[in-house]
């Protein structure tokens, strides 16, 4: 069985296949955080975790969708529909695929993560 990490970038190989089947052009803009840079995110409250969160452990990934050339950080109906479905499709590859479009604290359509043996308690 191999490690999370390794478990992580399959899955997240198969959401790229996925997304280029279906004509959605990804980038992937924060992959690895440091120590520093997780509680930068957490002083902004852009994250509920302070330290040793799973961009540190290199289990999760913010992809942005490009299309016609932009970055789609907008908050429109197409725009949230098509992170949705990535997000859907996301969670269907593994029943431990975590989507930040779910998060009770603060959306997040822009991460997707592995749950790892760590409790989340963000979902």
């Amino acid at each position: 069985m191999p490690g999370p990490r390794v478990q992580f970038l399959y899955l997240i190989s198969r959401l790229f296949e996925y997304a280029e089947e279906h004509e959605i052009q990804l980038i992937c803009f924060t992959f690895y955080r440091s120590p520093e840079q997780q509680l930068q995110e957490f002083i902004k409250g852009k994250s509920k975790i302070k330290s040793e969160g799973p961009h540190q452990k290199w289990t999760a990934m913010d992809l942005a969708i490009i299309e016609k050339g932009k970055v789609l950080f907008n908050d429109s109906k197409a725009t949230i529909d098509k992170y949705t479905e990535l997000g859907t499709h996301w969670k269907k590859l593994d029943t431990s695929c975590i989507w930040g479009g779910d998060f009770e604290f603060a959306k997040d359509v822009y991460h997707f993560e592995l749950k790892t043996g760590r409790t989340t308690n963000y979902v």
